[in-house]
């Protein structure tokens, strides 16, 4: 019994709550359906307890899905998993809170800015302490932590990870001091810097060049990963995310934001072939959050985007739009959300939309068919911002 006996102290010193995922009333105009389930169990995908001495033994099982919360102090996961009784899938998603701290015996040390999978780790990117924080996806435990200064966003190309800063002392204006971190996968260090000013957030990799969206200035930078050699591409407003098509282009998010306003918000088109800015598709109110605003789906046809604006209470209320690729156009996926802050397509091709109602209060996690069915709802930690599949 001592495997329970452990996993009881976890829950006793890290406050683990075990909880389930519900239906949700639906908003206006969607539909309710069963909950999820996963009927497959294989002993290699699983993590958690399970003792021939118990008399029920209990198996947390595959399909996880981690949900990565930045937090008030510190950053938290909470996950989503399957629960095998004897041998049984119980047909119903459960949801563990605190999953960092079970894993790792402690606290995270910072407010979780960013997370990115890469082969066989979770990349994490701290706000208050700056570092970058590399986990295991077998058991997040993290393996390494990596001064950074400022990490905003990354992307894996090769054996390098490539992670745009805003410096020691970011002037939140001509952002002088931003640069790119080059950070060996391999060897587990930080092999260079590109500067790189302007304040780059999100980072994409396309035709073997770097782009970073940039929050303090009109552009796109793109990298020569070969020469590392940085020319920019003008764009109508400043940018944050980046989403790539099947012919390996681009959409960025324009954003209007306080520092630099701007009457054109949407999508932006950029051909990586050329390097040219080649069209905006323009809608109101893009998500100036600093989260998973913008995602596309697995087969490349539609790029789900947050959409909000503060109401007179100065509560931020939105939904979530979806662009068609095919045919150029905007239609709305949910709508009349408070707090809406993410967007993320799961592997399976369900949208999973990020709710944070307050900066201190838990957060929901919500799912739904591609049609647009709300199949089920959880509480989870403070501010979720990233979903890891």
């Amino acid at each position: 019994m001592k495997k329970l006996f452990y996993l009881v102290l976890f829950v006793s010193l890290f406050g683990l709550t075990v909880v389930s995922c519900n239906d949700d009333e639906p908003n206006v105009g969607e539909n309710t359906t069963t909950e999820r389930t996963d009927p497959t169990v294989e002993p290699s995908d699983t993590i958690g307890v399970s003792d021939p001495n118990d008399s029920v033994p209990t198996i947390i099982t595959k399909d996880f899905t981690f949900i990565i919360n930045y937090g008030s102090s510190n950053g938290t996961v909470s996950t989503l998993y399957t629960k095998v009784i004897n041998d049984t899938v119980v047909l119903k998603d459960s949801l563990i809170q605190n999953f960092y701290e079970l894993k790792n015996g402690k606290a995270m040390s910072s407010k979780a800015e960013y997370a990115y999978k890469s082969g066989e780790h979770i990349y994490i990117l701290g706000y208050k302490a700056s570092q970058l924080m590399v986990l295991d996806t077998t058991m997040v435990q993290q393996q390494y932590t990596i001064a950074l200064k400022n990490p905003r966003a990354c992307v894996a190309s090769g054996n390098y990870l490539y992670v745009s800063c805003w410096g020691a002392s970011p002037d939140y204006g001509a952002m002088a001091d931003s640069y790119i971190a080059k950070y060996d996968m391999r060897t587990n260090s930080l092999v260079g810097e590109i500067a790189l000013p302007g304040g780059p957030e999100g980072v994409e990799v396309a035709n073997g060049k770097l782009y970073a969206a940039l929050n303090y200035k009109d552009s796109v930078a793109v990298v020569d990963l070969s020469t590392e050699v940085v020319s920019y591409i003008a764009t109508p407003a400043v940018t944050s995310y980046f989403v790539k098509d099947a012919s390996d282009n681009l959409y960025v998010s324009l954003v209007s934001t306080y520092s630099d306003p701007s009457s054109t918000t949407g999508l932006g088109y950029i051909n990586t072939t050329t390097n040219q800015y080649v069209k905006t598709y323009p809608i109101n109110n893009v998500s100036t959050s600093y989260a998973s605003i913008m995602s596309i789906n697995n087969d490349a046809t539609k790029i789900y985007l947050i959409t909000a604006s503060y109401d007179s209470s100065w509560n931020l209320v939105g939904g979530v739009s979806v662009f068609n690729i095919a045919n150029e156009t905007y239609s709305t996926f949910v709508d009349n959300i408070t707090g809406i802050n993410g967007v993320c397509v799961s592997p399976k091709g369900e949208i999973d939309v990020l709710i944070s109602p307050s900066y201190s209060g838990a957060g929901l996690f919500k799912r739904y068919t591609a049609s647009g069915s709300l199949t089920m709802s959880c509480e989870v930690g403070v501010s979720p911002a990233r979903v890891i599949y």
